[in-house]
């Protein structure tokens, strides 16, 4: 049979905390700073020299998206997730609803508006963005009193709302597993729909995802998950006084390109099956020492030096991925 073929995959990845630090003069009694490297490394794993990668394994912190959830964003006395200007106050809001008053169109003494479409609708004064606009208010619904918070996708369950005012019309980041699909990894062979896991490499809990088409920027950028992948993995639920979520633990992504199911199955044809679980242990361990770190030059040795043993945490990890497939490798 033939074997699983591990390459790397050249170009200039980036997750939370995995980026290039520019080196820094020194600064009074403060010493200088050498820049520090923080690439992502992604490695492509086949079955046989002349087949496509099934599967992309690289390391980052999770960058948690909050859009769509109703306690997104919100005035200060509540519980927002997330901070406004991560919704683009500073410039235009775009993670948010908003509407503009106007002389001809103000805000009454309710605090209510008449939105581009005709709706009335609540908004919040005290908090407008760069050009004025101000964030719609939730009316009804568990987060009455937080802002619309919105996604590039609508909500297709039932009962959803037709109205883009209201909670219910975009898809809630905090219900819905999904990953956001930027430009870099799409020239992967990555589309929407497709399947990925994630593995925390300290609990070794995992989660799973798809792809979400119009949540991804123009860019390299890794391992930007939904809410709910965070939760599902582990994540401790944010806080308010928690200045960001508390993602401070290093996760292994497991993506495959083209999937409409997961395509571990394929592991079976491979005469190297227990490589895609030692790959991901060592790959952590070269993680650990030098974060961004290619697991390629120590899985190499590994295989060089005979196999001898199965690096540490290859059961954990083994456990974690046969729960998405039949045991079958």
């Amino acid at each position: 049979m033939p074997g699983l073929v591990f390459r790397n995959v050249d170009r200039y990845w980036q997750g939370n905390d995995y980026k290039d630090i520019p080196a820094k003069p020194a600064e009074g009694s403060k010493p200088a700073k050498p820049a520090e490297h923080h690439r992502v490394s992604m490695t492509s794993v086949a079955v046989g020299t002349e087949e496509p990668p099934f599967a992309l394994i690289f390391m980052t912190h999770m960058n948690i998206d909050f859009d769509g959830a109703g306690n997104a964003y919100g005035p200060d006395n509540l519980e927002p997730l997330d901070y406004l200007v991560n919704a683009g106050q500073k410039t235009h809001y775009y993670g948010l609803m908003s509407v503009l008053p106007t002389a001809g169109n103000p805000v009454d003494k309710n605090g209510m508006i008449k939105a581009p479409d005709g709706t009335r609708v609540k908004v919040d004064p005290r908090e407008p963005d760069k050009e004025g606009y101000l964030p719609v208010v939730q009316q009804t619904g568990p987060f009455a009193g937080y802002y619309v918070s919105t996604t590039s996708k609508r909500n297709r369950d039932p009962g959803a709302s037709n109205s883009q005012y209201e909670q219910s019309y975009y898809l809630d980041s905090a219900s819905v597993a999904y990953c956001a699909l930027s430009s870099g990894i799409r020239r992967e062979c990555v589309g929407g729909g497709d399947l990925g896991l994630a593995i925390r490499l300290d609990t070794f809990r995992s989660a799973s995802f798809n792809f979400l088409e119009g949540e991804g920027s123009n860019s390299n950028a890794v391992g930007e998950c939904s809410y709910r992948v965070f939760l599902d993995i582990g994540g401790e639920p944010k806080k308010k006084s928690d200045a960001w979520a508390k993602n401070n633990f290093s996760t292994c992504f497991v993506v495959f390109p083209g999937s409409k199911y997961c395509p571990l199955l394929r592991l079976a044809f491979a005469d190297n099956a227990d490589d895609f679980a030692a790959f991901i242990a060592l790959q952590g361990q070269a993680d650990a020492v030098a974060r961004g770190t290619s697991g390629l030059a120590k899985f190499n040795d590994w295989v060089a030096k005979g196999r001898t043993s199965k690096p540490a945490n290859y059961d954990a990890i083994f456990s974690a991925l046969t729960k998405y497939v039949p045991p079958i490798f």
